[in-house]
């Protein structure tokens, strides 16, 4: 045993070796921790130089791909140059043009030779929001860039290159290169969307992507899951905003194009509309009320479960007839007239393509005969096929007699067919849409006087007019609608305008009827509503199959509508003016001044004076009447 010194020293030693042994091992593990740590970041680092890799490879293909394709193009330039010039005695433009009208679409020989045809700037521009599309073809690069191509060849377009790329982890774009502009997609597998855009200043309509977009990507319920916007652009002037340019512009309105074709004389488009979205789409717009959301659906559905659908047919972009109201105006139109000739056997539609004035004709017993004079033979073929509810048969029914063409010739070029006729319909564009020339035409006396000789003895004209105007000074309108219904008044004794709500039409209607006939103005003019219910039962084989006119509606179509009533009051104050109710005691004079002091509360001391020294007025005093205290409420309201 050793003294308390070398027990002490051996301590101390033993003590700074554990120490010096403690950091070894620290160190040791440092060491190791760093190698662990740098060797993970080398693989890391590795990794990632390897992903980047494969995504210069991708490029690197996708690029060589594209090279190809333009050594293609730039091969058939060198090929096509001897021959452009070899043309230069006709010019260079001359020789592209021709070139371009000889190339296959799909695959542009030379992309300038298609730019030379397309001088203007119209153009038209295709929005497309595709839901529950099949995710695996979302996801497929190489299918997509099938698709767009074989697209292209379809549409008759001309591809001049297409680049894309497949994004990670999931996800493509591509877009394509057009002599007519471009097309182009993003998709979301992993959603199963896509967003689209077809943009051509070409011939070819965009929408006719739609039915290809809905197969390629197994999209099952193509009005429900693809919402569409569709806008014209390069107008050189601001465009006459149409009915269809409305819907078509707002992308989340849903709807499907049923039908569109361009014939000779118009376009003519079948449009549908739906209150169905793409799922979840508006939960939380029905979630922000307290109700249960399955009460709430109901807003968006029939009471049969089904989703209310409309379809629209358009003219020009004009809107025609919905299905969801159309018996609103086509009872109106019809029915009115109908039941005030005493007994209509011979009637005549002037328009009416889609074949619903034909079908509420012949729910009156007494008719023998109904000439249907249509310009288009495209409107009746589409709506026979696409809307059929609105003919329903009527085409078919033997006492229909079809001719096409020039309703207007039909009175000049076939007088014996044309005559004797009860109730005359023209049911065509309003005098306010239609194309110029046509306006002219319709409200000339020589029409009006040829549709005037074809009447029987009690026959009456209806016409649809268009938009009730809101005013009767400065509104174009009211001036094209005024100015028909004088020259009418200038060959009738009678005349009266009512009008009606047509919902579709975002607005209320107005309809036109004269006739020389006091019974048959007397019928539509005086009857109670007791009188034309009577007339209901009597004349219709069913008069269930009325859903929108009443007896008491009817009714209310007595009276002039109020911004026309200063026609109906027209008179120069002469021996001319007529009575046409002897039982009315009113001596000429105080008829006169009647009449001059309801002008001169319209602001009009000199009246409108509008008839021509060889013609008759009917002045009637009860309706000056009701029109004075209209005039009076007006006043003391501050309206007039």
């Amino acid at each position: 045993m050793g003294t308390w010194e070398e027990i002490k020293g051996n301590t101390a030693s033993i003590t700074s070796l554990k120490r010096y042994g403690l950091m070894a091992l620290v160190m040791t593990l440092f060491v190791f921790v760093w190698i662990n740590t740098h060797e993970q970041e080398k693989i890391m680092s590795l990794t990632n130089e390897l992903n980047s890799m494969k995504k210069d490879i991708q490029y690197a293909s996708i690029v060589a791909s594209d090279t190809a394709k333009h050594l293609r193009v730039s091969a058939s330039k060198a090929a096509t140059k001897a021959a452009t010039k070899a043309a230069s005695a006709a010019g260079p433009p001359k020789a592209l043009v021709t070139q371009a009208s000889k190339a296959a679409p799909g695959r542009a020989t030379d992309p300038r030779a298609f730019h030379t045809t397309n001088t203007g700037t119209e153009s038209k521009h295709l929005m497309l929001e595709v839901f529950n599309a099949n995710p695996v073809k979302l996801n497929d690069e190489q299918y997509i860039r099938n698709l767009f191509s074989a697209t292209i060849r379809k549409l008759g377009m001309t591809e001049v290159s297409m680049s894309s790329v497949g994004m990670v982890p999931q996800g493509v774009s591509a877009v394509a290169l057009l002599t007519e502009s471009h097309m182009s997609i993003h998709t979301w597998p992993e959603l199963g969307y896509a967003a689209l855009d077809v943009f051509t200043c070409g011939p070819t309509n965009p929408l006719d992507a739609l039915q290809y977009m809905a197969e390629g990507f197994d999209v099952e319920k193509p009005e429900r899951d693809m919402l569409w916007g569709f806008i014209n652009r390069g107008k050189s002037q601001l465009p006459d905003e149409k009915d269809l340019d409305i819907i078509n512009a707002d992308i989340y309105s849903s709807k499907q194009l049923v039908a569109s074709k361009k014939s000779q004389y118009q376009e003519v488009t079948i449009l549908e509309t739906s209150r169905e979205y793409p799922k979840g789409m508006i939960d939380k717009y029905k979630s922000l009320d307290k109700s249960p959301i399955n009460a709430l659906d109901s807003i968006y559905r029939d009471i049969d479960g089904e989703y209310k659908k409309n379809r629209c047919l358009y003219i020009d972009g004009v809107i025609m007839s919905c299905l969801a109201d159309e018996r609103a105006y086509h009872e109106t139109l019809i029915h009115p007239a109908m039941l005030a000739h005493p007994n209509p056997t011979r009637v005549a539609v002037l328009g009416g393509g889609e074949g619903a004035s034909l079908r509420e004709i012949y729910k009156h017993k007494s008719v023998e005969k109904a000439y249907m004079l249509e310009l288009d033979n495209t409107v009746i073929e589409l709506c026979k096929k696409h809307m059929p509810t609105m003919s329903a048969g009527a085409f078919e029914n033997p006492k229909t007699d079809l001719r096409l063409g020039d309703a207007s010739l039909f009175f000049t070029d076939h007088p014996d067919e044309a005559k004797d006729l009860d109730v005359l319909f023209l049911d065509i564009l309003d005098i306010n849409e239609a194309p110029p020339g046509v306006q002219e035409k319709l409200a000339g006396a020589a029409f009006i006087k040829g549709m005037k000789k074809s009447l029987s003895k009690d026959g009456v004209i209806v016409v649809q007019m268009g938009e009730l105007p809101q005013y009767q000074k400065g509104d174009p309108d009211y001036g094209n609608q005024v100015g028909f219904m004088i020259e009418c008044l200038k060959h009738f004794k009678y005349g009266s305008a009512y009008s009606a709500p047509i919902a579709s039409f975002r607005g209320s209607w107005l309809f036109f009827i004269v006739t020389d006939s006091k019974e048959t103005y007397d019928n539509f003019n005086k009857r109670t509503a007791a009188d034309f219910k009577e007339a209901l039962n009597d004349k219709f084989y069913d008069p269930s199959e009325i859903s929108y006119i009443s007896d008491t509606m009817l009714t209310q179509f007595q009276g002039v509508e109020g911004v026309f009533d200063q026609i109906f009051c027209a008179t120069d104050l002469s021996d001319r003016v007529q009575y046409k109710d002897e039982e009315v005691l009113l001596k000429k004079g105080e008829a006169e001044n009647l009449c001059r002091w309801a002008r001169s509360e319209a602001g009009d001391e000199k009246g409108l004076n509008v008839l021509p020294p060889d013609a008759e007025y009917v002045f009637d005093p009860m309706r000056a009447q009701k029109w004075m205290e209209n005039l009076m409420v007006a006043r003391k309201l501050g309206t007039l």
